[in-house]
């Protein structure tokens, strides 16, 4: 019988036009659909976790106002601040209140406090007004305790 002849793969096939590779079936074509259901479910896991969730929150409550606009006739007074020793680390106390002398029931700022070190270090802390409607009129009195800088 006649032996059998080996076929060496021509490995730059690929570089000429009208020729196929030999390993590779000739009805090879587009992946199937559970393929593509998999792309599209990575797709949205990934787009969900990186904020996408947040996008979609602000969709269906169609609050597309920015997050640091602060509503006409919101006041914050009464701001202070002290570094007081508490359970053996030195914790910063920082109280305010925020006031609606608007003419519409509104909702309370976000606010946020940037502490910085004598090394320049900063961080963002937000403090708890939590979104609070707050009638014209109200006021809404807040406190938050928070880790002080080593150097105070």
């Amino acid at each position: 019988p006649p032996l059998p002849v080996l076929l060496e793969p021509d490995h730059l096939s690929i570089l000429k036009t009208g020729t196929r590779n030999g390993f590779a079936p000739a009805a090879a074509g587009l992946p199937g659909a559970s393929y593509w259901v998999l792309v599209l479910l990575a797709a949205f896991g990934a787009f969900w976790m990186s904020g996408g969730h947040v996008l979609a929150k602000r969709i269906l409550a169609k609050d597309w106002q920015a997050t640091s606009a602060i509503p006409a006739g919101m006041k914050l007074s009464d701001v202070s601040m002290y570094i007081e020793a508490h359970g053996g680390s030195d914790v910063l106390f920082v109280a305010a209140t925020v006031r609606n002398e608007g003419t519409r029931r509104d909702r309370a700022p976000e606010l946020a406090i940037t502490i910085k070190d004598r090394t320049g270090m900063k961080r963002d802390y937000y403090l708890g007004t939590k979104g609070r409607i707050i009638a014209p009129g109200e006021s809404l009195a807040f406190s938050s305790r928070l880790p002080a800088p080593k150097d105070r």
